[in-house]
This record gives C-alpha cells, sequence and structure tokens, in this order.
C-alpha cells in the first residue's frame, strides 16, 4: 500500500507546484514591466507635418528655444493689496451709542487667591474662551469688573450691574 505523500493527488504536492509556478510567472511579469518602465527613451519625437507624412524631430526639451527678451517690468505689477481702513463716521458712532448692549454670555468657572489678589476665570460662550480677569479689568465692549469677593463676580456696563455668583454643590 502505498502512503499518502507519494499519492498523485496530494495536495500538499499540488500547493507546492502551484506556489512554485506562481512565483516564475509574477517574477517574469514584474520584469518585463520593470524592462519596459525603465528602458531609455529615444531623443527624438516623431511629428506631423501638414502634408500628413510623419518625419523625425530633435527633441525640443533637449534643444531650447529662444523666445525673446524678459519684461521685467510684468513683475512690478501689485497683486496683492491690503483692504483700506475706513474711518469711522460720525454717525455710525451715533447709531451705536443708540443700540442697546448685547447680552453677555459669560459664566463664572471659579474664583482663586493669586499671591493676595482675587482672579476669576470667567467663561465666554460667545467666544468659547476663558477670560481670567482681576478687579477693574475690562472686559470687552465696555464691561468692567467692577467688585470681585470669593463668592461672586460683579460686572459692570454702563448704569448696568450683572452679578455672577458661585454655585455651590448641595450637600
Amino acid at each position: 500500500m502505498r502512503s499518502a505523500s507519494s499519492s498523485p493527488i496530494d495536495p500538499r504536492r499540488v500547493w507546492s507546484r502551484a506556489t512554485r509556478a506562481t512565483g516564475l510567472l509574477g517574477g517574469s511579469v514584474v520584469g518585463v514591466a520593470a524592462a519596459w518602465a525603465f528602458a531609455p527613451l529615444d531623443r527624438r519625437i516623431l511629428s506631423t507635418n501638414p502634408s500628413g507624412a510623419r518625419t523625425a524631430t530633435a527633441n525640443p526639451v533637449a534643444t531650447p528655444t529662444v523666445r525673446g527678451k524678459i519684461d521685467v517690468t510684468a513683475f512690478d505689477a501689485v497683486l496683492w493689496s491690503k483692504t483700506p481702513v475706513l474711518a469711522p463716521d460720525a454717525i455710525g458712532d451715533v447709531d451705536r451709542a443708540k443700540k442697546p448692549p448685547a447680552d453677555l454670555h459669560i459664566d463664572l468657572i471659579g474664583i482663586t487667591d493669586e499671591a493676595g489678589h482675587l482672579v476669576a476665570a470667567l467663561y465666554d460662550r460667545d467666544r468659547d474662551r476663558v477670560l481670567l480677569v482681576k478687579d477693574g479689568d475690562e472686559l470687552m465692549g465696555g464691561t468692567r469688573v467692577k467688585k470681585l469677593t470669593l463668592d461672586e463676580v460683579v460686572l459692570n456696563r454702563g448704569t448696568e450691574e450683572i452679578a455672577l455668583a458661585r454655585k455651590r454643590p448641595e450637600r
């Protein structure tokens, strides 16, 4: 009785032969593709003249032609310019003064004592940023920190006062 390894339909033998054949075929395809890709280019380019006959001409890249002098004044052109800043007009200032101030969207995050000075951390929801302010600092739009204690921050905007109190967790 013959062993399974000497059988003509042995799967290991079939697999081994298929692997060798695939490697040889793949290697030859890669070799042909590399020979084609890295072959030196012909320095002559075929072009068509008006009569339709193909003639060999020299490569125009290999023989540069001079078409004339470069006009250097073309480089003096201003391509980019800053937008002019316009002076504010008196009417616009009066209109802005008549408008009621926009709502403040500021939250008090916390208050701390740094080297004897109280510092409050405020979150500006409109601009998505954190502000660290001390007593007397000015925020945006004419809003000023009027009073700063460990429990609250009082903001002054014109005649309006806004108090931001610390929210302590309930126990």
